[in-house]
């Protein structure tokens, strides 16, 4: 199956999750998604109509907004639906994008060495050799 989402953390994040949902089965997931400044936001502080941290200049200070990635995900998935929640960390740097998915918990308890055989079993994640 091949993805593609107008979102680098929705992109990042939906083959980690089509895996866990596969292999064990999602009942909740909170993510946090770090990126690099946008164009929307502030090279000066200034006034903003969305929230004070939002009016923060970017360049000086990490920023705590809302993320579309854990909406967009029951787009692309449909099952997770209402099961991924998040937040966004914006960064002072020109290029990056990261998911941290933490307290994903699952239907079927496995450890994480036994979830390597089925990240590497669909060929869409590289994971180191044993």
């Amino acid at each position: 199956m091949v993805y593609s989402c107008n979102s680098c953390t929705t992109n990042c994040l939906a083959p980690i999750a089509k895996v866990l949902q596969h292999s064990s089965g999602i009942h909740h997931a909170f993510m946090t998604t770090v990126h690099a400044s946008t164009q929307c936001q502030h090279v000066l502080n200034g006034y903003s109509t969305k929230d004070r941290r939002s009016g923060r200049l970017i360049m000086g200070n990490i920023i705590l907004t809302a993320t579309g990635a854990a909406k967009a995900i029951k787009t692309m998935l449909p099952e997770l639906a209402g099961k991924v929640s998040g937040i966004s960390v914006r960064v002072p740097t020109a290029n990056l994008s990261m998911v941290d998915c933490r307290n994903c918990t699952t239907m079927i308890s496995r450890g994480n060495n036994e979830q390597v055989p089925y990240f590497r079993s669909t060929g869409a994640i590289w994971c180191p050799p044993s």
